[in-house]
């Protein structure tokens, strides 16, 4: 995120808004300025709500502030053992064109409300849920590194268990 926010031109030239107490005290210790912080989003479980908010205020941002582009840098959950640092750009979104999207036969759809209406209101929903996705991810890889360090604890004290067992035989026996 540091090294982000010096390619793109500081912090005179970026608005950062952190989520999670980590990301907060990480970018407070860089003295990174920051928008805005939302620490208490994982306390007990993620909801969609949480993410819908976050959308609806980068949403405004992008379009009131006159934002280029958004940037979300989060851990892409792999494995219990391994989470990916990814940069996904949010807004504004891309067609990625195949050719299976391309249709057969033109038809001609009455949509209802009109159909910038039903676009704006699903792209909005699509990033309500791609911030949903990411805090999902998150969560599971702060779940997967408690269980990962839970479980070398458990053997670390197995070890120092069975050494300190064979120690006290020995001098028992002596």
């Amino acid at each position: 995120a540091a090294e982000l926010v010096r390619q793109l031109g500081g912090t005179t030239q970026v608005d950062v808004i952190a989520v999670g107490k980590k990301g907060r005290d990480f970018l407070t210790y860089r003295r990174i300025d920051m928008r805005s912080s939302h620490i208490e989003l994982f306390v007990q479980q993620v909801a969609y709500a949480q993410a819908r908010d976050l959308a609806t205020q980068l949403l405004e941002a992008y379009e009131q502030e006159g934002y280029k582009e958004v940037l979300i840098l989060f851990n892409r959950f792999r494995s219990a053992m391994q989470q990916i640092v990814t940069t996904l750009r949010l807004l504004p979104m891309s067609a990625h064109p195949t050719d299976e999207a391309e249709p057969t036969e033109a038809f001609d759809y009455i949509y209802e409300p009109a159909p910038m209406h039903v676009l704006d209101s699903l792209l909005r929903r699509e990033i309500a849920v791609q911030l949903f996705q990411i805090f999902l991810e998150s969560f599971a890889g702060e779940h997967g590194a408690r269980m990962t360090a839970m479980d070398s604890a458990t053997e670390n004290a197995s070890d120092m268990i069975a050494s300190l067992t064979l120690t006290f035989n020995r001098a028992r026996q002596a």
